[in-house]
């Protein structure tokens, strides 16, 4: 938590290995990809969460030859109350 340990505010980092997705039947090679960057949480409530986060995007084994890029996402998390 930034500033101080009450803070609504996360600083931290991400580190993102994926990828997989071949198909020799239909002649689809695997694609490996690793992404990194900083990660921001924000606690706006007890029930609701925004996130973002953005870095490199650096293929490992690239058979498309896209190159070097970067990423970025949002997501928001929101608690609902229980209905049953």
């Amino acid at each position: 938590r930034f500033p101080n340990f009450t803070s609504p505010l996360f600083i931290g980092a991400e580190v993102i290995f994926q990828g997989g997705g071949g198909d020799s039947n239909l002649g689809i090679p695997d694609s490996w990809v690793l992404q990194a960057g900083p990660a921001l949480m924000f606690q706006l409530g007890p029930n609701f969460r925004l996130d973002l986060s953005g870095g490199v995007r650096v293929p490992i084994d690239d058979p498309a030859n896209e190159g070097t890029g970067g990423y970025g996402r949002i997501e928001f998390v929101a608690v609902l109350p229980r209905f049953f």
